[in-house]
């Protein structure tokens, strides 16, 4: 559209085979009679197209279903016809591209429900997108013109387009401090401003120092309006992750955005306002009860005792060490057992060897004495005999074992 307007009427969609059979089936009627413009009288306008927008992108635009729209003029009315390939080599090879992911997001919004492609296409050209580091805080509110870019502005709308965000709020009850005034002509403030961010540790004495977070914010989340219910409340966004905002100024935003939605979403602003206040209050009222009984609220009879090194009867601070496994080859009566035997003498200990026991020959190894570990074998060294040999206290007999024994496992259901 050039010059003028258009009002736009549409029916339900249907399929595509049915809009062409209808299309013939009008075609074959055409002669006999014409559809007046009385016929749409009583039908509620669709949309009210003017100079910049246009009539039918959205029929090509999407596949499938697709309405059948029918435009009448409201007064004298240019029109510049666009070829349909033209109109696929250039707005639909932009959909493809950044630009595209852009506005297929936007039209994925509910406030731009009923708001034809071409307006959608002025809002991304209006936009600004603007990134922020993980935990770097941003839209910092009551707006500060000291806070530079860190600081929310009433003149933009903020849309987040990907990351997450904490809702920081001021946690102190008895801050009573005014807005800041801002005067015409001072400095810009706002997250377009240029510079260097002025830092979380001026943000957070703007906020009052006791901060709580309130909720989790995700693509999609639309800040139009202060996200508390109360003009002088302090909050911030803390982004979780790397965070893109796309702020879209305010002038544009009234002009494009139907006034419908716009009062829509004003009413959800307020709901969202009011629950983000209530869950503020509760969590103050839970870390206020905290900070009274020196306990949690859900734990009440759980007391928390810290050992002093002296009365848990070790010194340094350090709790005793874990008593040491025993070995499993070790007699229970060892002194190394840990039990309290130690030291005696075990029935498993070997009686000491009397002095009549003599070698056989030089190959033989000497016999275990009490308390002492055997020699270990060398690789070429002769075992001796397990046999009558030798003295009956120098060895433990030699063990038999029959078919299918079980050596070194005691059943289950065997008696101690």
């Amino acid at each position: 559209i050039i010059s003028g307007g258009v009002n736009t009427y549409s029916s339900e969609p249907r399929r595509r085979w049915s809009i062409a059979s209808g299309a013939m089936n009008d075609a074959k009627r055409a002669g006999r009679r014409n559809v007046s413009v009385e016929a749409f009288q009583g039908m509620k306008v669709t949309d009210s197209l003017h100079a910049g927008q246009a009539i039918g992108e959205d029929e090509l635009l999407q596949e499938d279903p697709v309405y059948t729209v029918t435009a009448i003029t409201t007064e004298p009315v240019e029109l510049m016809e666009i070829d349909r390939k033209d109109f696929d080599r250039i707005l639909k090879a932009d959909r493809t591209s950044e630009k595209g992911r852009l506005i297929e997001f936007l039209q994925t919004l509910s406030v731009f429900d009923g708001v034809s492609v071409a307006a959608v296409h002025a809002i991304s050209n209006a936009l600004t997108r603007k990134n922020f580091m993980r935990g770097q805080l941003c839209l910092s509110h009551p707006p500060d013109p000291s806070l530079g870019n860190a600081s929310f502005s009433n003149d933009f709308v903020y849309l987040i387009f990907s990351g997450e965000a904490r809702l920081i709020c001021g946690a102190d009850t008895n801050d009573k401090r005014p807005a800041p005034t801002i005067e015409a002509g001072g400095p810009a403030f706002g997250p377009l401003v240029e510079g260097s961010h002025p830092g979380n540790h001026k943000v957070e004495r703007h906020l009052g120092m006791a901060l709580v977070p309130v909720a989790t914010l995700g693509p999609g989340e639309c800040i139009s309006e202060n996200m508390l219910p109360y003009p002088t409340s302090r909050w911030c966004l803390k982004p979780i992750t790397a965070l893109e905002i796309l702020v879209v100024p305010r002038k544009d935003w009234s002009d494009i955005v139907r006034s419908g939605s716009l009062s829509e979403l004003k009413r959800l602003g307020e709901v969202k306002a009011h629950f983000f206040q209530q869950h503020l209050d509760h969590t103050v009222q839970q870390t206020a009860a905290m900070h009274v009984t020196g306990k949690h609220p859900h734990h009440k009879g759980v007391h928390v005792h810290p050992i002093s090194p002296r009365k848990g009867g070790f010194a340094g601070g350090l709790p005793p060490s874990p008593p040491r496994p025993r070995n499993a080859y070790e007699p229970i009566g060892s002194p190394r057992s840990g039990s309290p035997l130690s030291g005696a003498r075990s029935h498993s200990q070997l009686a000491p060897m009397d002095n009549a026991s003599q070698y056989d020959d030089a190959s033989r190894s000497p016999p275990r004495s009490p308390g002492r570990s055997p020699q270990p074998h060398r690789k070429g060294e002769k075992l001796p005999p397990l046999d009558n040999s030798m003295s009956p206290g120098a060895y433990t007999p030699a063990i038999r074992l029959g078919k299918s024994s079980n050596v070194g496992r005691r059943p289950m259901h065997a008696s101690p």
